[in-house]
């Protein structure tokens, strides 16, 4: 909605409250006139709407009409809206919402005031996908965010065989967040942290999905605020971050809310998705040279797995001459 037309609410004398939502520019003529029911008006518009003749005719001046907090008084000065001698801040709404704890929301709430609880367990990358902006400001004390830019596939040997694949991300180092869009997180220290933002919208808990593709597969990330059984991961080959990389679960743990998975969809019948790399190494384009570590979904001792470049899991004690990933780092062994 735009704009609110002329006569629109004429004479709705049952008309308790309104709010007029933030996309409004515009209210017609008498489009309140004789709404005498009215105790309270709610303009979210950082810009008063513009008001052709009296929109407001036969209302109660004195009732409260809640405006965003910095444009308090721009609508004290601005004509018709400037007649209500009781213009206050839109009071603001809060929500804690905390990791692990499935998050259902039907509704966009503006002018909220929210914190995320999360606890960090290590420094790798980790998924991110939260309903609400933050800037960097609100982030760069505590974390590293970045974007994913795309993924690649390398025939490192030239024998038309995938030998490893790799997600290429950006460091975020100004500017905000986009709600209910796939992210990486990196703490710079482990234990339990919060991300506040204020005065901001909460959006509704939809799984929005991202893609990007190469000439053979289609890489999908789709956000979720719902606990996603091992078992579903498993049984649609969902690939989730664990560890620091994106692999595909070996069953154990389930993918927690406020995170996203990754499905893998062949651009053709003649690729087998089956074959795809069961581990997909991050790296960190705007450094020289990073590969993070590559373990499982939730790591129960302090024996690092070891892997090959195709993401098969290998045995540490049996190794042939190659090249591995383990903790983090790329290992040769000659």
């Amino acid at each position: 909605m735009t704009s609110i037309a002329i006569y629109a609410f004429n004479n709705c004398s049952g008309l308790t409250s309104i709010t007029i939502p933030s996309t409004v520019t515009s209210i017609g003529q008498y489009a309140f006139n004789n709404c005498s029911g009215l105790t309270s008006i709610t303009c979210e518009a950082s810009t008063p709407p513009s008001c052709d003749s009296n929109p407001f005719t036969n209302i109660d001046t004195s009732i409260p009409v809640y405006v965003p907090e910095n444009s308090m008084e721009i609508y004290r000065k601005r004509t018709y809206w400037k007649d209500f001698t009781n213009i206050q801040a839109i009071p603001s709404t809060s929500a804690s919402l905390t990791d692990g704890d499935i998050f259902v929301n039907s509704s966009r709430w503006e002018f909220c005031d929210i914190s995320y609880t999360r606890t960090f367990n290590n420094t790798n990358w980790q998924a991110l996908y939260i309903p609400f902006s933050i800037s960097y400001d609100d982030w760069k004390d505590d974390f590293d965010v970045a974007y994913i830019n795309g993924v690649r596939q390398l025939d490192t040997n030239n024998d038309n065989v995938i030998d490893e694949t790799i997600m290429d991300v950006y460091r975020i180092e100004s500017g905000s967040l986009i709600p209910n869009t796939p992210y990486l997180i990196m703490a710079k220290t482990t234990g339990e942290k919060t991300i506040y933002a204020n005065y901001t919208a909460l959006l509704p808990s939809e799984e929005s999905s991202i893609d990007c593709s190469t000439t053979i597969v289609k890489y999908i990330f789709t956000g979720t605020y719902r606990t996603i059984p091992a078992a579903t991961l498993i049984e649609n080959g969902y690939y989730a971050m664990g560890g620091g990389a994106v692999i595909m679960t070996d069953g154990t743990s389930d993918l927690k809310p406020y995170r996203w998975y990754l499905k893998i969809e062949a651009r053709s019948p003649i690729y087998n998705v089956a074959n795809a790399a069961k581990a997909i190494t991050i790296r960190v384009m705007d450094e020289e040279s990073e590969t993070t570590g590559v373990n499982e979904l939730q790591v129960t001792n302090d024996e690092s797995p070891v892997y090959d470049l195709n993401g098969r899991r290998v045995d540490e004690n049996t190794l042939k001459p190659g090249i591995y990933i383990k903790s983090g780092k790329k290992v040769v062994i000659k």
